[in-house]
């Protein structure tokens, strides 16, 4: 789960897991949570028992979208077959719009052995990438000014630049400047550690 989640933030793209119905589920809760928090893009589908033997005490049978739903920005049921596409479509687009985050989907047994007309199936359009924020022009002056002003200015490069991407921008302004920085765990890789002006050392010092 942790592998999956963070694998998620370098590349802007949700990453997938599929976990077993029960305690499968229930394990999977940590990572979805650690997901949640770090803003980690991912989807956990997870099987569940029959729909026509729920209640009944069938086997490993777990109320999970209620389990997930406190660690999610998105989790469901799909009610149909045909409405599965779908569902993962918003599972995906929730995953990684606005803060990412974890998603759920939860397939009874008889939805994953069913079949269905493909004519009928919903089939909706790819899920775009997510819309760029940007910064309003005064607060980039703004934060310049402060830069200019510091006596001893550290940047401190987080994970938000490597999920924007941002490795080329952030090198550049970097090495113009001749600031120091420090990458947090999540910024590590967007330049490299014996980078010269990387201040990282300093920590265990």
């Amino acid at each position: 789960m942790l592998c999956c989640g963070s694998h998620g933030i370098p590349y802007s793209q949700a990453r997938r897991l599929c976990r077993v119905s029960g305690p499968g589920v229930i394990h999977a809760l940590a990572g979805l949570a650690n997901a949640q928090v770090n803003g980690w893009p991912m989807l956990l589908v997870g099987g569940a028992c029959d729909q026509d033997v729920e209640g009944l005490g069938a086997f490993q049978e777990c109320l999970q979208v209620e389990a997930c739903r406190s660690y999610t920005k998105y989790a469901c049921r799909p009610s149909s077959i045909q409405l599965i596409p779908m569902h993962i479509e918003k599972a995906v687009r929730a995953s990684l719009y606005g803060r990412p985050g974890a998603t759920y989907l939860d397939l009874p047994g008889n939805m994953i052995l069913g079949e269905v007309a493909s004519e009928v199936l919903t089939d909706p359009p790819c899920c775009p990438d997510p819309p760029r924020v940007l910064a309003e022009p005064p607060t980039v002056a703004q934060a310049l000014n402060l830069l200019r002003e510091a006596k001893r200015p550290l940047v401190i490069v987080g994970k938000g630049a490597s999920y924007a991407r941002a490795e080329k921008s952030v090198r550049e302004f970097l090495e113009s400047t001749g600031l120091p920085y420090l990458p947090t765990p999540m910024g590590k890789g967007l330049l490299p550690d014996d980078h010269p002006q990387c201040i990282s050392p300093a920590r265990s010092k």
